[in-house]
């Protein structure tokens, strides 16, 4: 008959367990310890891995001499007696696959050997369970502050829509969000107010009001509205969409179509608010026997099961949620000796159907007696459905924001305030500026500047603008990748956490460069049409002088002298004296014809009778005669190719035209020979004058606009086009001037 177990040998096994009770006791005294630190500390990451070192303390064999840190990057959260020693039992912190920091644990002073140095090996197990939660702790932290800065640029970007925006509660009308735009428009923050009476300055609510259809259809409605508090036609899209608090909210875009009504009918901004991702919570822990028979659980699991603790002890975990599955993973973890983790495993409770899908992470770690047999399991759950629901509705958000910086033609740049570095833009900025991202992002923004005076200067008037206002507009200058320098509208609003701290600027930039050509080309042809006249009305007045001149001195003259012998004549004839002194007939014709001829002179100047008597070819005949009897040094050669007769205007401007680049030829060119053309080709009539001159710098002359060449060249360019035709000169220096006139056969 086989000797049971002395009572010496039941006493130890006795003492044994009751020491593995305890280091189970402290085990899930330290992660429930973990779990509610977790849970008192929302939003501080610091303070969380601060208060963990002590906690730990107690949770190994000789807490008196034991001192502990958490190490994360250049930052460490030590206990106050803190030192290292030899006696070290350490874990590494991972988070997404890479080690992110370790935890440790020393002994001050020396102890007797156990399974890992001085340590139980169940004290390595809850150093790896420790440093497991730290990673998810830390990767979920991560995650929150990654969502709170996507939202504070969708934030700043919604600040920057040039349209009006505003979200309301539908059943209580309260007002509880609106843009720049909207306040600026209203000239007040109606946020808390009813939209009825803020928006359409009603006391009841709206009968046209689109909550109940928005509601009812769940999509998108676009409609258009007369605003009376605003005076604007506007084009409006209502849609519901979920607030961060969990109500249905709607919200609206406001287009002003008042002046592009019939032009401008598609929306072309679309926006939904950001809501937040999830809210803390706190470690499940269940302990159960290899049976899986619950022990004990912390009031993390009771509670999201909504039962008390002491409900578990002694209940089996698949009599309460059957599952085969995870029954089978359990049983694995049992017959190896292996933990199991599962990240956002989905569960349905079989009590509660309605709660629907839940998603877990949670781990599976074996309890073993000296022997390495495993005699339990701790079970260890995080809730993260809420997670999961929040990492669909990022991603979506996220899609959308992309979706909007990538269709928006103006550049956008997000900016650290501080140092003024591009920490994001859109992909406007290589059609703008010419940059890909990669070249852009991490850059100060210095660069896109034309110089430095330019880039200190803009930041002295953007960040006084902001603090007044939150946003700043101004027409600027700067430059694009290839050193051209062109014009922009830039557009500036900041980006604040919630104490109101500055933590972005987002600027938009938009290309201006080609209206700011066409306004400088207006202003210029405005200013030469304005000196042209002026010098028109001058050349009137001198031609009138002159003509009067000639007038008084040539033709005046001669008919007094005419009169004068006439009289004498007259008056010798009356007394009888026929052959008197006096001048004779003959010489006073002689007179008279000479006077005669001198009008003719005068007339032609003011306008060729060739041109009316014989027509167009022979008026320009004669005119390349006279140019060459009065200028032998150059040599005209005319050419015609047309046959028909031309309206007046035409001829007056053809004739005209010729004139003055003939002139502009004597006076300007230094041409040795000259050619002028006069054709008709296919169903249009062309004027070509050309020289060998030494031709000149076209830009410089025309931007110059007050110069005689300058103006001849315009009047050219405006008798041609007033006979619906086109003008053009070529000249480059050292190779002579064309010019061109066309004008199509009517």
């Amino acid at each position: 008959m086989a000797q049971g177990p002395t009572s010496e040998e039941l006493a130890q096994r006795v003492k044994e367990l009751e020491r593995e009770l305890g280091e189970r006791e402290k085990e899930l005294h330290c992660l429930y310890g973990l779990s509610k630190i977790v849970e008192e500390h929302e939003t501080s990451l610091d303070e969380i891995l601060q208060e963990v070192p002590p906690l730990l303390l107690g949770c190994w064999q000789y807490p008196d001499i034991t001192c502990a840190r958490i190490v994360r990057g250049n930052e460490e959260f030590a206990t106050a007696n803190f030192r290292t020693s030899s006696w070290r039992q350490a874990a590494d912190i991972v988070v997404n696959g890479h080690k992110a920091g370790r935890v440790e644990i020393y002994y001050l002073e020396e102890r007797p050997e156990l399974d890992e140095g001085p340590f139980f090996k169940e004290e390595r197990r809850l150093l790896d369970a420790i440093a497991e939660r730290l990673g998810k702790i830390i990767e979920r932290k991560r995650l929150e502050e990654e969502t709170i800065r996507q939202w504070e640029q969708f934030a700043a970007i919604i600040d920057n829509f040039a349209d009006s925006l505003y979200i309301a509660d539908p059943q209580t009308y309260e007002v509880l969000l609106v843009n720049k735009s909207l306040e600026k428009a209203l000239g007040r923050n109606p946020v808390g107010g009813l939209c009825y009476r803020e928006f359409q300055g009603r006391n009841a609510p709206c009968d046209f009001c689109t909550n109940d259809k928005i509601l009812k259809d769940k999509k998108p409605y676009v409609w258009e509205h007369y605003n009376p508090l605003l005076r604007k036609d506007l084009l409006l899209t209502d849609q519901i969409i979920w607030w961060p608090d969990g109500r249905q909210v709607r919200y609206e875009i406001a287009i002003d179509i008042t002046k592009r009504k019939q032009t401008q009918r598609e929306l072309q901004l679309t926006n939904e608010v950001l809501e937040k991702i999830f809210s803390t919570t706190h470690m499940a822990i269940a302990y159960m026997d290899r049976d899986f028979n619950f022990i004990r659980v912390n009031q993390a699991y009771a509670a999201a099961d909504g039962r008390d603790e002491d409900f578990f002890t002694g209940k089996n975990h698949f009599d309460l949620y059957p599952h085969a599955e995870n029954e089978a993973i359990f049983r694995g973890v049992v017959a190896t000796g292996q933990p199991y983790e599962a990240i956002a495993k989905a569960f349905k409770y079989p009590e509660y159907p309605e709660k629907g899908a839940t998603y877990w992470d949670w781990s599976l770690h074996p309890v073993k007696d000296n022997t390495g047999a495993v005699e339990g399991v701790l079970l260890c759950l995080l809730d993260v459905t809420e997670r999961k629901k929040v990492e669909h509705e990022l991603s979506e958000t996220k899609t959308f924001l992309e979706m909007t910086l990538f269709s928006l033609a103006d550049a956008v740049f997000v900016v650290d305030p501080k140092t003024r570095t591009i920490t994001a833009c859109n992909p406007a900025v290589e059609t703008i500026f010419g940059y890909s991202q990669e070249e852009v992002i991490g850059k100060n923004s210095e660069f896109l500047h034309v110089n430095r005076e330019m880039y200190e200067e803009f930041g002295r008037q953007i960040f006084p603008a902001l603090d007044a206002e939150g946003v700043f507009s101004t027409e600027y200058q700067m430059r694009r990748k290839d050193g051209r320098v062109f014009h922009t509208e830039n557009t500036v609003s900041e980006m604040v956490d919630d104490s109101g701290k500055r933590t972005g600027v987002v600027s938009v930039v938009r290309d201006i460069n080609e209206r700011k050509q066409a306004e400088e080309a207006l202003r210029r042809l405005e200013e030469q049409r304005r000196y042209l006249s002026a010098r028109l009305l001058e050349a009137q007045e001198t031609e009138r002088r002159h003509v009067a001149h000639e007038l008084h001195d040539s033709i005046g003259s001669s008919l007094a002298g005419i009169k004068m012998a006439l009289e004498l004549k007259l008056k010798a004839m009356q007394k009888g004296k026929r052959n008197s002194e006096g001048i004779d007939l003959e010489t006073i014709i002689t007179r008279a014809r000479e006077v005669m001829e001198e009008t003719k002179r005068i007339q032609k100047n003011l306008r060729p009778l060739v041109l009316d008597n014989l027509g167009l070819i022979p008026a320009i005949r004669s005119l390349c005669r006279e140019f060459e009897q009065t200028y032998p040094d150059i040599a005209i050669t005319p050419s015609f190719e047309l046959d028909e007769e031309l309206a007046e205007p035409l001829r007056i401007a053809i004739y005209r035209i010729c004139q003055e680049a003939l002139n502009n030829i004597a006076r300007h060119s230094e041409a040795k020979a000259a050619s002028l053309s006069l054709t008709k080709r296919s169903s249009n009539i062309e004027l070509v004058i050309s020289d060998d001159g030494h031709g000149f710098d076209t830009e410089k002359v025309l931007r110059a606009g007050k110069t005689d060449q300058g103006i001849g060249i315009f009047s050219m360019k405006e008798r041609c086009e007033l006979a619906g035709g086109s003008f053009s000169l070529v000249s480059r220096i050292g190779e002579g001037t064309t010019v061109s006139a066309c004008w199509p056969c009517t």
